[in-house]
């Protein structure tokens, strides 16, 4: 499982206020991460899923895979959906844990995936990482449509 944790500071707020806001984000992470990622887009800032291995290339190629309408293009993640599909997310004290929970997405995220062990970033798990440019505009759209306080 690879999970990340998006905590805000929120001292300020009410509980049911700082509850509301982290919702909202909450819903904006929902309908971005995983759309990122069938789009071929990493949902993690200044990355981008490498290219397929010759192997796997040619095996979609010859329709190996065929039954799951695999395409070479974009670099997806996306065979049987299981992955994806193990996406999950929770608020916590101050935040929201977001993870996919099938073990196939430690091997993109952080082992490597494959004999060359591919890093495809799926979540933000690194120091110092954030989410892409994308995923970061929405949450700031959702937090500049707030009622002002």
């Amino acid at each position: 499982m690879i999970d990340v944790e998006f905590v805000l500071n929120f001292e300020v707020l009410d509980k049911k206020v700082k509850r509301s806001v982290l919702l909202g984000i909450k819903k904006v992470l929902d309908n971005k991460i995983v759309d990122e990622i069938k789009s071929g887009v990493s949902p993690v800032k200044g990355e981008s899923f490498d290219k397929y291995s010759e192997s796997y290339l040619k095996a979609i190629q010859k329709k190996r895979y065929r039954k799951y309408n695999k395409s070479v293009s974009p670099i997806n993640l996306h065979l049987t959906g299981k992955m994806l599909k193990s996406y999950k997310s929770k608020l916590i004290k101050d935040g929201i844990e977001t993870k996919f929970t099938d073990k196939k997405a430690v091997y993109h995220n952080k082992d490597g995936a494959g004999k060359s062990k591919v890093l495809r970033r799926m979540l933000p798990t690194e120091k110092g990482e954030e989410w892409n440019e994308e995923i970061e505009d929405k949450m700031q759209v959702f937090l500049d449509n707030l009622p002002k306080i």
